[in-house]
């Protein structure tokens, strides 16, 4: 299967001119999953709820599925998003899996930085199916935490999709050590350009990947725009050929399971 990601300067505030791009961006991808960064429509970070809830109306947020699902039918495509979602007057960080069909499912961000704090955290973990794959999905800060990929992969993804933002180094070696550690192929969708966040002007690293279940770079990205595409043969990966199935016991898998779901359903206490 072709997968990917879109990497691209995220306008603050500019929804439109955001979907341009992305139309335009895509317009000539041969692949079957693309990933773009978190919310990637409305850009990072807001001082005041208010000034993101006016930007994650329904009506603000239908009129962009509707342009992401002809995209998507357009190119036979299946697009995972970040996106700001407003439900029950709590704001979201979430992702959306979107195809010919329209919103197959969403994952909400669990593990909030601490300049996410007009965001209420997601409390539980889904895998999505569409087109005969199987997308686990973790935003961001969501990757540093072992349990939560781990949870993805137990529950049955061929790939885990990352929408991003982030200008450290880190993430990148973390989004590896996910891959090899889970045996799963891993999409890393990050942002370019930058922001002012509390009063400093941050930058966006760029780097997007794409990574095999061995946690070797198949893809990647500098610090420009760009659509980086590869094959990836999903059945080559596997629980069973990962480089730990011989040190583990069914058992001690099972108990380890266990407790990150514990770990997971604790996640909105987490104070970050």
């Amino acid at each position: 299967m072709r997968i990917g990601y879109c990497q691209f300067d995220v306008q603050h505030k500019d929804i439109e001119r955001n979907l341009r791009t992305i139309e335009r961006m895509l317009a000539k991808t041969e692949a079957d999953v693309v990933v773009l960064p978190e919310l990637a429509l409305t850009g990072y970070f807001f001082d005041k709820k208010e000034e993101l809830a006016g930007l994650s109306t329904k009506k603000v947020t239908d009129d962009a599925f509707a342009r992401l699902g002809e995209i998507a039918k357009k190119h036979v495509l299946i697009i995972v998003i970040g996106m700001s979602e407003l439900a029950d007057g709590k704001l979201y960080n979430t992702a959306y899996v979107i195809d010919e069909t329209g919103i197959r499912g969403k994952q909400r961000k669990m593990h909030l930085t601490e300049t996410e704090n007009i965001f209420a955290a997601g409390k539980k973990v889904d895998v999505i199916e569409t087109g005969g794959i199987k997308i686990g999905i973790a935003i961001c800060f969501d990757i540093w935490f072992p349990e939560m990929c781990r949870v993805l992969a137990d529950k049955g993804a061929d790939v885990i999709c990352c929408p991003a933002n982030f200008g450290g180094p880190w993430s990148v070696d973390v989004a590896k050590v996910r891959a090899l550690e889970n045996s799963i192929p891993f999409v890393l969708a990050n942002r370019t350009g930058e922001e002012i966040i509390k009063a400093v002007k941050e930058p966006f690293r760029g780097q997007s990947m794409v990574i095999d279940g061995y946690g070797r770079v198949l893809s990647k990205a500098k610090r420009k725009a760009k659509i980086g595409v590869v094959d990836v043969d999903l059945d080559a990966f596997s629980r069973e050929k990962s480089p730990l199935s011989n040190n583990m016991r069914q058992e001690r898998d099972k108990h380890t399971m266990d407790l990150c779901e514990n770990l997971l359903s604790k996640s909105d206490e987490n104070p970050r």
